[in-house]
């Protein structure tokens, strides 16, 4: 099935995230755009781990915004093999401004952390979305079961008693297997320090 074969080549390209939702059945306050139909199917995509870091080419320029990019053309690549070219990419997009975390909540994806960023049960804090996207095509509704907040079970909470935001994510006993490697950690520091 093409479908299948869609989502695996998403995940063979180090997006290993894929949820998929029909856009009538969410919230007015997380998905707000008029100039969209609703009858639509959204699609979210996003990487746990290192996956997508090593498939990215190296070296990347952070000023180009390298993973938005890849991202985009992954999710072209997508539309065209599974959905006849039928898609509006919401984000990465400069036009649409999207509540990720709420969008992430919704779907069942994260919950909040202690530190502020999304927690996710498969990969803890080493997680990102990398794109979301509509078609009008009818796809298999992927819902993922209610997700109960890891930080929940966890007793000593070490990321409170970190003393900053990288140390608190490095110190989170959560899916710690899957962390960013150096290398991925250090490239999105640079990219939050030239907001």
């Amino acid at each position: 099935m093409k479908y299948n074969s869609g989502i695996q080549a998403l995940k063979d390209a180090g997006l290993n995230i894929f949820v998929s939702a029909d856009v009538s059945g969410l919230p007015d306050h997380i998905f707000p755009f008029s100039d969209i139909q609703k009858t639509k199917t959204l699609c979210l995509i996003g990487n746990g781990g290192s996956d997508l870091w090593d498939k990215l080419p190296h070296p990347l320029n952070v000023n180009n915004h390298p993973i938005d990019h890849y991202s985009k053309s992954k999710m072209f690549d997508f539309a065209e093999a599974v959905l006849d070219s039928d898609i509006v990419i919401l984000f990465p997009n400069d036009h649409y401004t999207l509540p990720l975390q709420q969008i992430a909540r919704v779907l069942n994806l994260s919950s909040q952390s202690p530190i502020g960023i999304d927690i996710n049960n498969e990969f803890g804090l080493w997680f990102a979305i990398r794109g979301v996207f509509l078609t009008s095509k009818k796809l298999p509704l992927l819902p993922r079961e209610k997700n109960i907040s890891p930080c929940d079970t966890c007793i000593d909470k070490p990321c409170l008693l970190s003393s900053s935001f990288t140390q608190a994510r490095l110190n989170c006993p959560i899916k710690s297997e899957h962390k960013y490697k150096d290398s991925q950690i250090q490239y999105h520091q640079k990219a939050l320090d030239i907001l």
